[in-house]
């Protein structure tokens, strides 16, 4: 409509006023969203160190948490998008584990809007003993589309509600398979489990993100203690199965 008044080379007076009612309310829902985000990150990097002393971890602030050479960073998370950013790492124990938490943001591949996908993010390191590399999330639309696409979904005819509830992958089927026993497999399917909420594991460590959420500061203690009950579990179970 405005390309035609323009291209008209005039604007009536209903018409001018129409067009700077629209730019001025577009202007103002940007600078909205601006300062929206500003005052989001400002109040999370003020509480972030206080939840970590509260939640008895260090804090290491925005530092790169891993070596270069180390196989976490092989992760798919790590691996799917560009300009990564570490923020807020804290270092601790849960469930008898050592954890890193941090938030982490990237930008997807081929977003033509560059817009940047934050999540917070556990770290459980297990033991010297790699285990079989796997990604396990809940099953929705983008899982179906993958699977079509030629990724394969390890399922099991033994647990068919599982099957149904999570998309299950890993190149190493035999041992994902060994790893995932029917406690296991019982666990996940009567878990209260969030939508987009990932577990891979990766060499000597098992990850778990909220795919583009961030856990707010006063949960993030009850969210890691959360979490490290499936990690213990596949913990003794790698310790069964492979020795470990």
């Amino acid at each position: 409509m405005f390309a035609l008044w323009f291209r008209a080379g005039q604007f009536t007076p209903e018409q001018l006023r129409i067009f700077l009612t629209i730019v001025g309310l577009v202007a103002a829902m940007v600078l909205f969203l601006v300062v929206r985000a500003f005052l989001v990150k400002r109040r999370r990097d003020g509480m972030m160190p206080q939840a970590a002393m509260a939640a008895g971890f260090s804090y290491d602030g925005d530092i790169e948490p891993f070596s270069g050479s180390d196989a976490i960073l092989t992760a798919d998370l790590f691996t799917s998008g560009t300009s990564a950013e570490f923020a807020h790492v804290m270092r601790g124990s849960a469930g008898g584990l050592s954890v890193t938490v941090f938030d982490y943001s990237f930008r997807m591949a081929g977003d033509r809007n560059q817009r940047s996908l934050p999540q917070t993010v556990a770290v459980f390191r297990l033991s010297e003993r790699e285990l079989p590399r796997f990604q396990l999330k809940p099953e929705n639309f983008v899982a179906k589309l993958e699977a079509k696409l030629g990724k394969r979904d390890i399922n099991f005819d033994s647990n068919p509600v599982f099957s149904q509830k999570f998309t299950l992958r890993g190149e190493d089927e035999e041992g994902v398979r060994k790893l995932f026993t029917s406690d296991v497999l019982a666990y996940f399917e009567g878990a209260d489990w969030k939508p987009w909420q990932v577990v891979e594991g990766c060499g000597n460590s098992v990850l778990i993100y909220r795919m583009g959420r961030l856990v707010e500061p006063e949960e993030l203690r009850m969210w890691v203690d959360e979490m490290a009950q499936p990690v213990t579990m596949l913990r003794d179970k790698s310790r069964a199965t492979f020795g470990v």
